[in-house]
């Protein structure tokens, strides 16, 4: 019973003995009566329950048994060095002391035959970790293994009370002292339910001595399946909490300094979240309410779920021997060759669609039933159908769709394939997509798995409004109320990669950042203060070849302060275009419009200085607009040509994040350029040999999926 429930069935109890009261001591003239005065509510439990005094001390030498040993394991764990316990122990005996000693927690996930419904249910949760890429080998399900092999043979012998406890009886002074002990327990939990008798036993009091004694005896004789129960208990309650903590709790992406400070400390704050997860699973009824806590633990994004799902078909296909590699073929309606029939059943296993031989013959005969020369004919088989229709319109009959054949619905898939790996899907295939195709599906499930770790870190904490750019995607997306309101294409920064002869290490200098901040601002018409950096490499060397360049393209030299800064003015040729979004972040990076609209076309865009140029900058400033209930023209501001910036109230969280595998809207994995090859360092044996840029130790490049293609102009393009 829920705490709530509990609570309102302890006012139900007071309010009754209350009008028992009133009703016993008036009558209808508000006379007093001579009806005696009922016994009260705690008498009345006490009463029932002391009928059959041996099963009650037998609980209540269990309960003292079980509490003693949760207070010893813990106290025992807590003197040992955290990084022993990380090893072999309870990681969490902190948030134990809090909770089961301190707290209000008791054990909950085992019982006396071993572990209980909701108990069963975290452990089948946590025993599912390596599905979505957690290493569950710090979770100790082997030795929860084990203990429940022990806990089930040490428990037998105390299935009954003892003899002594069926035949010792209560005083009357002790059923006195007893009503007192359960009132009073009664007073601070808010209910009379649960084994509160036999902890009152246990607490005891004046007058309870002797029954006291008893229960601490029995207790002792029990004290081995009490341990055993104990460690059961906590060691599920550390796999649960160590789950916790790899799936979300860990992640501190979010928070800055003050944050942690404001919490005591990061490890304060993580415990913090520990306890608040124990006490949902203590709530929890059932295996239902378990698993709504363990997927409350998943990152928000609904993109988790649906990569989580995808990566569990995937793993299905490598558990089936995975796919065969294909050679390069003719994209031409008639081309017959045993590489067709290879190329169909690779793209096959991922679910690309075509109809199989079968379905097309169903199709045909759906077709032919429909002709009404054959109504009256009754069909033996599809066969049948087909070559009644055939018959019927002088046709040949149709022979079965031969798998060597390129037809128009192998085609149709391999556009697809290309479409969901970023390359052109018109024309002939280029040596890249031969190449995606020859991806092992192990190293397809493993890019996949990493993927599921990277969510892991998100930036994302409980947002239901929010923009969200996935830099590999070259997307960004506006959710409100946690439903997808826009998606529109953006152009990333480029992976133009240098070696810091300083440190030793490859950098991308125009790399996108993986951030967050809130959108504080957009400006319409806005002009582009050029950073000193791109001024030095880019317009210092086209000044000195052009002394005109600047006036010719719309800048100006400002003085600020005691130096100079280079400023592009508003204009059809501004970097910026007709709107610039602020989300102020130590990177100075933003979103805004660009005139370099021929980059959208592009399958993959990783062309810009670092910032993100957006595919649909008035329809997101309206948006904007609307979104923070601004009475704004956006179209009109823009035609005006006046610079106007405008504040947000509703301020939106803008996170930008790398993630290479995303699931579309029809199901389909999508596989993404790994444009900074972070993927790729990330997976290798020595991350730190990859950043290395030393000619001795320097990796090779690694080969990017997707489209190779570079749009005109973007050699020269140094816009933001």
């Amino acid at each position: 019973m829920k705490r709530a429930q509990i609570k309102g069935k302890w006012r139900l109890w007071a309010l009754a003995g209350a009008c028992a009261l009133v009703f016993a001591a008036c009558g209808d003239d508000g006379q007093v009566n001579d009806v005696p005065v009922p016994v009260e509510s705690a008498r009345m439990l006490v009463e029932e329950r002391v009928g059959d005094l041996g099963p009650v001390l037998e609980q209540a030498a269990r309960e003292q048994a079980l509490r003693q040993a949760v207070e010893e394991l813990v106290a025992h764990e807590s003197a040992r060095p955290f990084a022993a316990r990380v090893v072999s122990g309870l990681r969490y005996a902190t948030v134990f002391q809090r909770e089961y000693i301190d707290g209000e927690l008791w054990p909950f996930l085992s019982d006396e035959d071993g572990l209980s419904e909701v108990g069963e249910a975290v452990l089948a949760q946590v025993q599912r970790a390596e599905l979505h890429a957690m290493d569950d080998s710090e979770f100790g399900l082997a030795r929860i293994e084990a203990l429940l092999a022990r806990h089930g043979k040490a428990a037998a012998p105390a299935a009954e009370a003892s003899d002594e406890a069926k035949t010792f009886s209560l005083r009357p002074a002790e059923v006195e002292a007893l009503v007192a002990a359960v009132d009073e327990l009664g007073e601070e939990q808010g209910d009379l339910e649960g084994p509160i008798v036999e902890r009152a036993l246990i607490r005891g009091g004046s007058g309870l001595a002797r029954v006291q004694e008893f229960v601490n005896a029995r207790a002792e004789a029990i004290a081995q399946p009490a341990a055993l129960r104990a460690e059961l208990e906590l060691y599920v309650a550390d796999a649960a909490l160590r789950y916790a903590r790899e799936m979300r709790h860990a992640n501190l992406n979010r928070l800055d300094w003050r944050d942690l400070r404001d919490a005591g400390g990061s490890t304060e704050l993580i415990l913090g979240r520990m306890q608040r997860t124990l006490q949902a699973l203590y709530q929890a009824g059932d295996a239902a309410e378990v698993a709504s806590v363990f997927e409350g633990l998943e990152p928000d994004h609904p993109q988790y779920r649906a990569l989580f799902e995808a990566t569990e078909r995937y793993r299905q296909i490598v558990e089936e021997g995975g796919w065969k590699r294909v050679r390069k073929v003719p994209l031409e309606e008639g081309y017959r060759s045993v590489w067709v029939e290879v190329l169909r059943e690779r793209l096959k296993r991922e679910g690309y669609p075509q109809p199989s031989p079968a379905e097309a013959a169903a199709e045909v005969a759906q077709a032919a039933e429909e002709v009404e020369a054959i109504e009256e004919v009754v069909l033996a088989s599809v066969s049948d159908a087909i070559a009644v229709a055939a018959e019927g319109s002088g046709a040949e009959t149709l022979d079965e769709v031969d798998p060597k054949v390129m037809d128009a619905e192998l085609i149709e898939a391999m556009r697809h394939y290309r479409q969901t790996h970023q390359f052109r899907t018109e024309g002939e295939p280029t040596p890249g997509v031969w190449r995606s195709l020859n991806v092992s599906a192990e190293d397809r499930l493993a890019q996949m798995e990493l993927t599921l770790k990277r969510w892991r870190e998100t930036h994302l904490d409980g947002d239901e409004d929010f923009i969200f750019v996935n830099i590999p995607d070259f997307h960004a997306e506006v959710y409100v109320g946690g439903e997808r309101k826009m998606r529109f294409r953006v152009v990333v920064g480029n992976n133009k990669r240098v070696c810091d002869r300083e440190t030793g290490r490859w950098v991308y200098p125009n790399a996108t950042p993986v951030q967050w901040a809130p959108m504080e601002h957009m400006i319409l018409n806005p002009s582009w203060y050029v950073p000193p950096r791109l001024v030095r490499e880019s317009l210092e060397p086209k000044v000195q070849e052009n002394p005109d360049y600047y006036e010719e393209e719309g800048y100006e030299v400002l003085q600020l302060g005691s130096g100079e800064a280079v400023r592009q003015k508003p204009g059809p040729n501004n970097a910026l275009g007709v709107a610039k979004f602020i989300f102020p972040n130590e990177h100075n990076t933003y979103l805004h419009d660009t005139p370099q609209k021929h980059y959208f076309e592009y399958p993959v865009r990783g062309y810009s200085s670092g910032c993100v140029r957006v595919q649909e900058p008035v329809e997101l400033a309206r948006f904007l607009a609307n979104y923070d209930g601004r009475d704004v023209d956006v179209n009109e501001t823009i035609a005006s040509g006046r610079t106007r910036k405008i504040e947000f109230e509703n301020q939106l969280p803008v996170i930008t994040e790398y993630y290479t595998v995303w699931i579309d809207d029809e199901g389909y994995a999508n596989f993404l350029a790994d444009i900074y090859r972070d993927d790729a360092r990330r997976s290798s044996e020595d991350p730190e040999a990859f950043d290395d840029c030393s000619s001795r130790f320097a990796p090779k490049e690694v080969e990017l999926e997707g489209s190779e293609e570079q749009p005109e102009g973007v050699g020269s393009d140094f816009g933001p």
